[in-house]
């Protein structure tokens, strides 16, 4: 999907080696030379990436991610003799999750970005660019687990069951989730079992802003934001800890990232100050802001009744 962005910037940095830079270079090459600060090609606009991954449970990182600014970083662009619309005009951001291994992750990590620049369409048609590469990369991982198979004609076939190796629950796979910010627009594409969200932090008035709103005194007992909504607080709200036996906890601030119980009002805190998680009630917590989360991308879960019949039909089975 192509959404508008509002304003937009570009900075210019020193290309680096192209035939040097693997992806781990990639990234210390945007953090070093950027200070995060993605390109988009569109004056005015200041964007700036940030990554984070969690283990989890596993024994193994099977997750991978990639930023960079494909315009700037290891000459990109002058793929095949093409150059972009100029330097640091375009961000992307790719997020790979992966299972059974890290393998394709890994891969994706490394090669998806020069897929997409090596599309004919790039950088003039961005969406089509991105199908494209998304194309070619998946006839680059079958044609290497189709020996003798060359990814052009595994491309070009018609990639029926029969065409394709025997396929097996423990093949190394992965999500592919990418964002690319250009021309004042970011583009999305995503395969698997991932989404892409915009988040918006919605502040609530005090009060007296309530009242000067016409909107009442705010519901509750004057806690910031108790009672301007029915239903818990989501994932991703801000608060802060008002009242805590623990004199340390009061005053502290901190993320829901679960509801533990909807009924009782009772989250799991990530505090701010140490990362240090707390079940607390909602009774306990002032609402500082909220953060609503608006889908940008199609679902592609084999749960639902269209992505099974599109895996049917390309020879597949859920």
């Amino acid at each position: 999907e192509d959404l508008p962005l509002w304003e937009a910037s570009s900075s210019s940095q020193s290309n680096v080696d192209p035939d040097t830079c693997t992806a781990d270079e990639l990234l210390r090459y945007f953090e070093e030379n950027s200070g995060g600060a993605l390109a988009s090609g569109c004056p005015g606009l200041h964007l700036h990436a940030a990554a984070r991954s969690n283990i989890g449970r596993r024994a193994d990182q099977e997750d991978r991610h990639m930023v960079l600014n494909l315009s700037s970083s290891c000459g990109l662009p002058n793929v095949q003799g093409k150059s972009a619309f100029g330097p640091s005009s375009a961000g992307f951001l790719g997020i790979f999750d992966g299972h059974s291994g890290d393998a394709v992750a890994e891969t994706l990590r490394q090669s998806l970005h020069r897929h997409l620049t090596a599309e004919p369409a790039f950088p003039g048609n961005m969406s089509a660019a991105l199908r494209g590469a998304f194309a070619a990369f998946d006839a680059t991982l079958i044609a290497d687990a189709t020996s003798g198979t060359s990814a052009s004609s595994v491309a070009e076939a018609s990639m029926s069951a029969d065409a394709l190796p025997e396929a097996s629950p423990s093949d190394p796979g992965s999500t592919a989730l990418v964002a690319v910010a250009t021309g004042c627009h970011l583009h999305l594409a995503n395969l698997g079992d991932c989404r892409a969200v915009a988040a918006r932090r919605d502040l609530w008035m005090g009060a007296d802003d309530m009242r000067e709103a016409g909107g009442g005194s705010g519901g509750g007992d004057g806690g910031g934001g108790e009672g301007v909504e029915d239903g818990p607080w989501p994932r991703g709200a801000l608060v802060e800890v008002r009242e805590a036996v623990n004199p340390e906890l009061r005053g502290q601030r901190g993320i829901i990232i679960e509801v533990r119980s909807a009924a009782r009002r009772l989250y799991v805190i990530r505090l701010l100050r140490d990362g240090a998680l707390k079940p607390i009630r909602q009774s306990s917590l002032r609402l500082l802001s909220e953060l609503r989360a608006h889908r940008l991308t199609q679902d592609h879960k084999p749960s639902l009744e269209s992505e099974r019949r599109r895996i049917e039909d390309l020879g597949g089975e859920v």
